[in-house]
């Protein structure tokens, strides 16, 4: 769930022990992973996380992996049309953060040793031509309606095998349709409990 509390920006999963169990092809059950265990008195939750790495290994390094960007692209892509190009320094931040998102995914999905920027670019002028021409285009315009145009054409180009943009990652958010008396029974049910 996304949502705001405070004009805060929120994600919250809920998930039970059990479920560290299954089998999962969501992206989402990764995001676990990189948090802090806070509370754990029978060492239950540790149990489950070290299952859950040692059964889910091929799982967590491919598909699993390809859908994390897929989420970043996404959410790149909201920041930069819609949320936060309020100002020069934070639009050009998120200019350099997607295109070296972009970079990342590009030499992973293309199996290219970790920063060998040179070899991808060698690799995308003669494999992805239409790509490196997005990409220099891009390198070379200072005109942010046309960094945003050619990020987004950048994005669909590396996402068409993949499904697109991540579709479904949004259940609730407070700026997009959602009811004002949804949003209060959400945060509500969640918080004051």
């Amino acid at each position: 769930m996304h949502f705001y509390v405070n004009d805060i920006p929120v994600d919250c999963m809920i998930k039970t022990i059990d479920q560290f169990y299954l089998q999962t092809n969501n992206v989402f059950d990764l995001m676990h992973l990189n948090g802090v265990i806070i509370y754990d008195t029978n060492n239950e939750v540790n149990q489950a996380l070290d299952y859950f790495i040692k059964h889910h290994k091929k799982v967590i390094n491919n598909q699993l992996l390809i859908d994390k960007y897929r989420y970043k692209f996404t959410h790149l892509k909201y920041k930069l049309f819609k949320r936060l190009n309020t100002n020069d320094l934070t639009t050009k931040y998120l200019f350099n953060v997607s295109f070296i998102t972009f970079m990342d995914f590009y030499i992973l999905t293309r199996a290219i040793q970790s920063g060998k920027f040179k070899l991808a670019f060698d690799m995308m002028q003669v494999k992805d031509k239409k790509l490196f021409k997005l990409v220099q285009a891009y390198q070379t315009t200072v005109d942010e309606k046309i960094m945003y145009e050619l990020i987004d054409q950048i994005f669909s180009y590396m996402l068409e095998p993949y499904n697109g943009y991540w579709k479904n990652e949004i259940l609730f958010r407070e700026d997009i349709n959602t009811k004002i008396e949804d949003e209060e029974m959400l945060i509500n049910y969640n918080f004051n409990k």
